[in-house]
């Protein structure tokens, strides 16, 4: 499995969601807390989320 996927838009990160804030994803991946979430790269981090089967996947524009 790919550490990347295609998408045609960038959600908005469900954890800056949250806090009222609309920050694009940068991944797909599940974090240290359990729930799998879209994460922002900052998030991505604090969450302790990881790239790789059964952990996550950076979402990558596809093309128009």
């Amino acid at each position: 499995m790919s550490t990347q996927t295609k998408v045609p838009f960038l959600p908005d990160c469900d954890v800056c969601k949250d806090d009222g804030k609309a920050t694009p994803a940068y991944a797909d991946a599940k974090t240290n807390l359990g729930p799998w979430a879209y994460v922002c790269k900052q998030h991505f981090v604090n969450h302790g989320c990881e790239l790789g089967t059964g952990r996550g996947q950076e979402l990558v524009l596809s093309s128009p």
